[in-house]
C-alpha cells in the first residue's frame, strides 16, 4: 500500500493544472486525518477502560455478611438493618459483598 505523502504526491501531480481539486483533496484528507485520529483515542481509550476492569473483577474480593460487617467494623445485625444502603448483590439467600464496593460505601458516609 502507498504511503500517504506518496498517494498526496500522486494526487496533486493528477490535478496539477486544477488547484481547487487540490484544495479540497487537502481538505478531505485532513479532515479524515483528524477523524481517524479521534476514533483511535476512543478506542485505545475503551481498551484500557476495559483491560482495567477485567483486571479489577479478577482481582476483586467477594465477602459474606459476616466478613462484610468485620470489614466495616459494625456487628451484623447493623449490617442487616441498614442493607438498603450498602451495595451488595444476592445469591439466592446469601448476601455477596466485594471490598472495593465497601470501601467507597464508607468513603460517602
Amino acid at each position: 500500500m502507498a504511503s500517504m505523502s506518496q498517494l498526496t504526491m500522486a494526487m496533486i501531480t493528477l490535478y496539477s493544472g486544477d488547484p481547487k481539486r487540490i484544495q479540497h483533496f487537502m481538505k478531505v484528507y485532513a479532515f479524515a486525518k483528524m477523524i481517524a485520529e479521534e476514533l483511535h483515542k476512543f478506542i485505545r481509550n475503551d481498551v484500557r477502560k476495559a483491560v482495567t476492569e477485567m483486571a479489577t473483577a479478577e482481582t476483586e474480593e467477594y465477602l459474606n455478611a459476616k466478613q462484610a460487617a468485620v470489614f466495616l467494623g459494625w456487628k451484623l445485625q447493623t449490617l442487616y438493618n441498614r442493607i438498603h444502603d450498602i451495595p451488595h448483590t444476592k445469591n439466592g439467600k446469601s448476601l455477596i459483598f466485594t471490598k472495593s464496593a465497601l470501601r467507597k460505601f464508607m468513603e460517602r458516609k
